[in-house]
Formats: C-alpha cells, structure tokens, sequence
C-alpha cells in the first residue's frame, strides 16, 4: 500500500463509503485467551471475569499478548504483570482522569473548548465514563470539552491498533522507499492529502458523526448567559441531554480575550455533579486580556454612560452571532436528518433572538429564548435590533418570569419593575427603550407574524426560573423538544390531564381571523401564537426530582380535588377502620384456634366412646364449645364489633 498511493486512496475510499452506508460497524470481538498464549487456569478467575464484563476489543487483546510475550516466562509474577496489562488497558479504556484529558492544546480554538452533553446512548457508543446525571438517578451521561472528548478517542484508537512495526520492518520499508525516487514522490503525495483530510476533519465535531444511526431524538445548539455555563444554563442542558439530544455548548468563557474564566479538569464518576451544582466547567471568576466584553447591569451606571454601553451591547452581540455561525456550521452531518433546536439564556437567548438562522433553513426545527423578552430595551441600541431575526415558520419558545429583575415587566405588586423598565422609563436621565414594555415576547411572535410561538410566564419566578418552578419549566421544555411544531396547542393538548391542564392558564392567543374570543389576538393566516401563565404546586418543590414528581402527579387523578382538602381526617377515619378490622380479625383467629382444638378433643372422645369409656373431662369441653360459639356471635352483631372481653 506504501508503495502503490492510488491502490491505498482506493481502499480507503472504499472502507469509508461502507462506513457511511452502514456496512460497517462498531464491534467489540470477544477475547480468544488462546490467542493471548495465556493458559487459562494462571489467569484466575477474577481476571476472566473482567475480561468478559468489559469485552476486550482485539487492540486490548493484541496489548496483553505484547504484556505476556515481555514478560519471561520463569518470572514468578508473570500472572500478576498479566493482570495488571489487563485492568490498565480494559473498559472503559480511558477513563476521564487519564493524563490525555488533563493539559489543553497549547491553541484551543473555540470549537476545542465547546462543551458537549452526550446522552446515555452516545456513552455506550463512545465508551465513555459516564460522569452526570440528569435531574436524579445513576449517571448515565457525559459532559466535557471537545477537546477532552477528542483525547480519550485518539488514546482509544491507539490502544487499538492491531499492528505495531518492530524498528527492523521501519528500516526495511524507509530503505525501500528511498531507493526509489518515483515511491517516494508517490508516498509525499499521499501523505499531502492525507494531511489536508485530517485539518478538514479536525475543523469540525467529526467525532459525533459516531451517534448517526442510534437513538438520539436531535442536536441542540446552546447558547450560555453573561456568566457562562453555569446555574439555569447547565440544567436546561443536561435536560434536554436526558431527553436524548446531543447538546453542543459554545463556551466563549473558556479561552476568549474579551472574557475568560479559569477552567475545571474533566469531571469524573466521583465528582459531585448533581442537579443544582452552580459551577461544573469553571474554578475562577471572570477576567480579560484587553478590551473587555464584561458587563454587569447596574441601573445608574448604564444610565451614567449611555454611548458606551449601546456599543458594547451591539459588540457583544456580534461576537455572540459569529460564535453560533461558527458552531451551526460544523455540526455532525447527521444534525440535519434529526434537526437542530438552537437556545439561548439571557445573552444568549437575546443572540438567538436576533440571529438571522435563512441559511440553514428546514435544519433549524424549533428555537427556545429563555428569561429574555425580546422586546426594545437597554440591550439593543436601535428599536429595529430588538426585532426577531430568524425564519418566521421556526416554532419558538419563549421562557420567562414575571419577576425577572433584567427583563420583566415593570412594577407591580411587590415587584419593583425589571432593569428594562426602569432604564426605559428614566426619561430624566434620557434612557431608552420600550416604553410600554411586557416582559415576555408574546406581542413581538405575534406582531412579526411567528406562525408558531408559545409564551410562558412564570409567576414570581426571577431570572433563573428553575429556582422556583423547576417542574413547570421542564414540562415545558420537555414538551417542546418532543414536538416544536405543536407549541402553540399545548392547552388543548394538556386540557384533560388532571395536573398540567389545572396549573396551565390561558392569558391571550393570536389567531387568524374569524375567532370570536375575547383573549384571541387577530393574526395573519396559519398563525398560532399562545402565552400562557405556568403556576407552580407548592406540593412538589424545585428540589424534588421532576420524574419523582410526575410519579406522584399521576397518582392524584383519582383522588377528587375536594378529597384532597379533607385528607388529613380521611387518614384518620382510614386508621381507625384498620384498627377495627385487626381487633375484629384477632378475635375470630383466635376463636378458630379454640376450635380446631376442641374438634381435635372431640375426635379423641369419640375414640373413648369406641371403646365403651366415658371422658371425665366430656361436661368441661361442652361449656367451651358454647361459650366459643356466643364469643363469635356476639362478634358479629350488627354495628357492634368486638369488644374487649371477646379479645
């Protein structure tokens, strides 16, 4: 092959159209032990155990084998040097703290650092450690960098190399080659292609082109707030991890001039990586080398520097924009078979806003803006940047609080108006923005003719709903990621379900006209757009996991509201019947004990009387019998019961 460049390029070319049309596939061979030169009886049966748990691949079976052949067969410990090539190179093959995962390229791009959440079916597939959860239950799942998760394969495929050149068989082909100035031409060549294929591939997340085929329901493109990945970021995340999609995370916190922040090692299966852990990705705060895109919003420090803070506003935003052009546009080529949900928090969800997606067209299947009204505000310095930028005929999800303190609605109740509100309403200090403004993006979907939009608010939940209304926000969100396209039904769908269609309200709905209701907005033609109050139920807090709650959930549509009020006395009268029926069932085993004795006895009389004896104890054994019989019939007097002395 060396020495022949076309008959190689065609077997390669070969190998990897089977590849894409299925014919091949990964596969783990189980391990001959008579291959490995090894009797079977030195090796224990611990050991083969393990074999046969982690099913050795043939490069693992190829590594013991150099292990046994190293080893002098007189060694005393040459079982136990076996062994130990055995566990260091079987499944997982490499695991999350090997020392391949633990120095980052000396260049990481943004594609490097881009975080990943792989649901179950990918781990498998990958044989990766598994080392996060969703909401509760064992770990399953895998989050890390790119660059982590492209290390661990690069270790695997080298332990799996089935042919390794001794430094004879290196000097024989390099003499071969040279000899031949035509070979070696021929060989450069190849090696030129061969370097120009690996840069292309190693530009884009090749690597997931490994789940096409399997169970993963599609790719969602997330995009993090002004803090990175952290808090609601990394829930909304591994959420939709859980349902199965293969989540790409941009991370322009790790590695960026304008705002970076210290990053964490590779999580393992032992680290604490639950539900509700704020920090998972970082280990510092934030800093910058330069101009910096760092921000806080303070009311009167925005208002103190108008000019500067539109700039940076609009900055942001277009850094933003890059990073998720950048991402769509080095997906797996399967992303756009299954389809791509892009979402974004805050900053983010305010980038995905205004993010004009036309180009990708039927691969975007949905989009999800969470606490962001994408309404006019301090966020954008012209009314015309607050405008949705995407494909109209994308089915969009709006998440937000009604207390949320960036973005919400101004002030009421016990709420004091969001930032938005209050820098749009300083008419002193000349702010800007929506004057008038909701705090959530019903009337933005429904004026910009969105044909498919769905609105949520929260009641008193803040910027990070999860906090408050875990469950509400995942039966949402859940929902969409099922079915984007029916967003806009969800109450008729949820309408004969006994707990979301209760905690469900319908405030308005856009439809195209001839609807005659009084919540229903005039749209134009096929459009449907909802916004709907989801309350929470004090009866399952946030920190409940939410499958444990939808158990619970189900149970209730039996039980009638008004039973649920009285529950407590229900329990009680419940307790007290118990108590009646156990008093009630003691006394009639016992007196069926007394009987069976009594028949026992009476049978020996009968024998005594076979033989012409009389019992002296005949008279004593009728005044048992009748008193057992009254016992049982006053037990079952009606309404009665039993009573202390039939005990």
């Amino acid at each position: 092959s060396i020495l022949d460049p076309l008959k190689c390029m065609h077997r390669t070319r070969s190998a990897s159209s089977k590849v894409r049309s299925g014919e091949f596939a990964r596969q783990q061979p189980e391990p001959s032990l008579e291959s490995l030169g090894v009797d079977a009886s030195t090796i224990g049966s611990e050991t083969l155990a393990y074999i046969k748990k982690h099913n050795l691949t043939q490069g693992l079976i190829d590594a013991v084998a150099r292990a046994a052949k190293n080893v002098h067969e007189e060694h005393s410990d040459a079982k136990v040097a076996i062994a130990h090539e055995l566990l260091e190179t079987s499944g997982p093959p490499v695991l999350n703290d090997d020392p391949c995962v633990l120095e980052p390229p000396p260049h990481a791009s943004l594609l490097d650092n881009t975080v990943l959440f792989l649901p179950a079916v990918a781990v498998t597939q990958l044989q990766l450690e598994p080392n996060i959860n969703d909401d509760h239950g064992p770990k399953t799942m895998w989050t890390g960098r790119y660059w982590q998760l492209r290390n661990i394969l690069n270790k695997q495929s080298r332990l799996s190399r089935r042919v390794e050149m001794s430094v004879d068989e290196k000097s024989r082909v390099h003499d071969l080659v040279t000899a031949s100035p035509a070979a070696l031409s021929s060989l450069l060549l190849v090696q030129k292609i061969w370097r120009a294929w690996f840069f292309r591939h190693h530009g884009r997340l090749a690597v997931l082109d490994h789940l096409e085929g399997l169970n993963v329901r599609g790719v969602m493109v997330y995009m993090h707030g002004s803090g990175g990945l952290t808090w609601h970021n990394a829930r909304y995340a591994r959420a939709a991890a859980g349902f199965s999609y293969v989540v790409v995370c941009p991370d322009e916190m790790a590695g960026s001039r304008f705002r970076s922040r210290a990053t964490r090692a590779l999580l393992t299966s032992r680290d604490a990586t639950g539900y509700w852990e704020n920090s998972l990705f970082y280990s510092g705060a934030k800093s910058a080398e330069g101009e910096s895109l760092e921000f806080n919003t303070k009311v009167d420090e925005v208002l103190d520097d108008k000019e500067h803070f539109k700039t940076l506003y609009q900055k942001v935003y277009f850094v933003r924009r890059a990073e998720l052009h950048f991402t769509l546009s080095r997906l797996p080529r399967f992303a756009s078979h299954v389809g791509v949900v892009i979402m974004g928090t805050s900053e983010g969800a305010m980038t995905v806003s205004r993010f004009d997606d036309q180009r990708y067209g039927s691969m975007i299947v949905g989009r999800i803006i969470a606490s962001y009204a994408a309404e006019f505000c301090y966020m954008h310095s012209r009314p015309e940047d607050a405008l949705l930028g995407g494909q109209k005929d994308v089915p969009t999800l709006n998440l937000i609080g009604s207390h949320d303190e960036f973005f919400g609605p101004p002030a009421h109740g016990t709420f004091s108006g969001s930032a938005a509100s209050i820098i749009a309403g300083a008419a002193v200090k000349q702010g800007w923005g929506k004057v008038n403004i909701t705090g959530n993006a019903y009337r933005s979907m429904a004026e910009q003719g969105v044909l498919s939009g769905l609105t949520v608010t929260f009641p008193g939940a803040k910027h990070d709903i999860t906090l408050s209304h875990n469950h509400a926000v995942r039966d949402i969100f859940l929902d969409f990621l099922q079915q984007p396209h029916r967003c806009a039904s969800v109450l008729a769908r949820w309408e004969t379900h006994p707990f979301l269609g209760a905690h469900a309200i319908l405030v308005r709905k856009c439809a195209p006209a001839g609807t005659d209701d009084a919540a229903t907005d005039e749209g134009v033609p096929g459009q449907r757009v909802t916004w709907i109050d989801m309350r929470a139920n004090p009866k399952y807090p946030p920190t409940l996991p939410h499958r444990v709650a939808i158990r619970s959930r189900a149970t209730e549509k039996e039980i009638p509201e008004e039973s649920l009020a009285d529950e407590n006395e229900m329990l009680k009268a419940l307790g007290e019947q118990a108590h009646a029926l156990t008093a009630h069932s003691v006394v009639h085993v016992g007196a069926k004990a007394a009987l069976a004795a009594m028949h026992k006895h009476s049978s020996k009389l009968d024998l005594h009387k076979a033989h012409g004896e009389e019992d002296p104890y005949a008279a004593v054994y009728e005044l048992k019998v009748a008193a057992v019989k009254k016992s049982m019939a006053e037990g079952q007097g009606a309404g009665d019961g039993p009573r202390e002395s039939d005990a």
